[in-house]
């Protein structure tokens, strides 16, 4: 039997590797009727039921998949973010908090978790996890981002900037990013500046007439209007 379960395991990882998702999905629910007890399966079967459109079905995989396996803290992780991105972020924030309770060392998981809470209203919580990421993960600047966002959201543009400044230093390419900056400078009053992040952000882009550049140059002149006040 175990025979048999390894060379499903082994055809559906190759499917999952080719992004042959729905390919996938019979071998790995053929593997686990041949050992049910396999939590990494179930976690794999979720991911491929996720990128077929299928999220119900998705979570009640993912859900097995932390019972089989209550002292693996990526089960917990892997199952909390697509909770929420399935629309159920409350049970998403007690996977979190799970996953973060077997290993407080995960920056990422920090991190997705404060902007959770941050979007859900708790903007202090989610702040003390989102600078708890950034303590451990300095230098990655979508864990900047994120606390700035977390910042600018709770008031704290001065603090905000700062963290914006950092990621924008980190990532210089990123539109997202100096969007973001500018943004939290334009709500500082200090508009010459946002003004230069969306002139930056319009080069980066190079400029070519699509809906994000069309966005970007109505911002600016947004900017350029109130500046002119």
């Amino acid at each position: 039997m175990a025979n048999q379960y390894y060379k499903l395991e082994t055809s559906a990882i190759e499917l999952m590797t080719r992004k042959q998702f729905s390919e996938a999905i019979p071998v790995w629910r053929n593997a686990l009727e041949k050992d049910p007890s396999e939590g990494r399966a179930h976690l794999n079967l979720a991911y491929a039921l996720i990128q077929t459109g299928q999220p119900r079905e998705a979570l009640a995989e993912y859900r097995k998949a932390c019972d089989l396996s209550p002292e693996d803290p990526l089960a917990f992780a892997e199952s909390a973010l697509a909770m929420a991105q399935a629309g159920a972020p409350e049970e998403a924030i007690s996977y979190y908090r799970k996953s973060l309770a077997l290993d407080a060392s995960n920056a990422g998981v920090q991190a997705d978790l404060g902007a959770l809470l941050s979007e859900k209203g708790a903007a202090a919580e989610g702040i003390e996890h989102l600078e708890k990421a950034v303590a451990l993960k300095p230098e990655s600047a979508a864990v900047r981002y994120k606390l700035a966002s977390a910042l600018l959201t709770a008031g704290q543009t001065g603090e905000a900037i700062a963290h914006f400044s950092k990621a924008v230093e980190l990532a210089p390419d990123s539109i997202e990013f100096r969007v973001g900056f500018a943004d939290a400078l334009s709500r500082a009053g200090r508009l010459s500046d946002a003004i230069a992040q969306l002139q930056k952000s319009i080069d980066i882009s190079g400029g070519q007439d699509g809906e994000l550049v069309r966005n970007l140059r109505a911002r600016l002149a947004s900017y350029e209007q109130a500046q002119r006040r």
